[in-house]
């Protein structure tokens, strides 16, 4: 919890891009792996709201933190994607891991609230997470968000 919390007060997005900002977060939470982390920027991606970019940053690093610990992957792609209008942003986090059958993954009910946390984040930006796996065929995970801002005194 220390470093997401950490990770979210210390986004100094002013001075970075989201892009660089994804490649930071990859970089520290795949140090001392043997994985390759591709961070990618499908299209001109404007600059997002702070509440935006920091929740999705917490995404992306539970994302990452999780295909590391339970599918061992060679290569972690993240994919980030702006709607042409602007109103949406789209993160995709896809490995090539073990995978796993979906419905059998362990919930916060057996101590695990990685992908409860990933959800709710997203239902927190007024998005959504589509997951999808194979056993042996790795896992996506796919975030998706309407742009708009927030006034922070309501954060």
């Amino acid at each position: 919890i220390c470093n997401s919390v950490w990770t979210l007060r210390a986004l100094p997005m002013k001075e970075r891009t989201f892009t660089e900002a994804v490649r930071s977060v990859a970089k520290q939470v795949g140090a001392g792996h043997k994985v390759e982390i591709i961070v990618e920027p499908t299209n001109e991606l404007p600059v997002l709201a702070d509440f935006i970019a920091g929740n999705l940053l917490l995404i992306v690093q539970e994302a990452v933190h999780n295909a590391l610990k339970h599918a061992k992957p060679a290569q972690i792609h993240i994919t980030l994607t702006a709607s042409a209008d602007a109103t949406t942003f789209v993160v995709v986090v896809q490995d090539d891991g073990s995978g796993f059958v979906m419905g059998s993954q362990p919930g916060p009910s057996s101590g695990h609230f990685g992908l409860e946390g990933i959800r709710e984040r997203a239902e927190r930006l007024g998005g959504k997470l589509e997951l999808n796996s194979t056993l042996g065929s790795g896992t996506t995970l796919l975030i998706e968000v309407p742009l708009r801002s927030f006034d922070h005194d309501l954060i």
